[in-house]
């Protein structure tokens, strides 16, 4: 169970520092600008809310690996998970292949997680 919770804390970590620079190669001068949807000015507020929420789902099931906040950090990954597929439109053409793969990745590590 600990390696699991420190496998998922360290897909949370690889994954939150993914997007952000996935992010800033989009912002490069060599862009084209049909490489990137226009639509995305700030394209972290379609999945920050449910960040924190997964973040604060990881730190309450830490604390208390009961259960009940087993399956509210599961569901809460899951959210996150979704969140960030909402935002595939802003991801630049030439990262969306690794970023669909990472959260391929990602999901299967969340509903790994054996809550009985």
């Amino acid at each position: 169970m600990k390696n699991l919770k420190n496998l998922t804390r360290a897909t949370l970590f690889s994954v939150c520092l993914s997007i952000p620079f996935m992010g800033l190669m989009g912002c490069s001068s060599s862009d084209d600008s049909d490489d990137i949807n226009t639509n995305c000015g700030n394209w972290s507020d379609l999945f920050l809310s449910q960040a924190n929420l997964y973040s604060q789902a990881s730190q309450a099931y830490a604390d208390d690996p009961s259960p009940a906040n087993c399956q509210n950090f599961k569901s809460a990954g899951l959210n996150y998970i979704d969140a960030l597929e909402g935002a595939i439109d802003c991801v630049p053409t030439a990262n969306v292949q690794g970023f669909n793969a990472e959260l391929d990745q990602y999901r299967a590590e969340v509903n790994a997680l054996d809550c009985d």
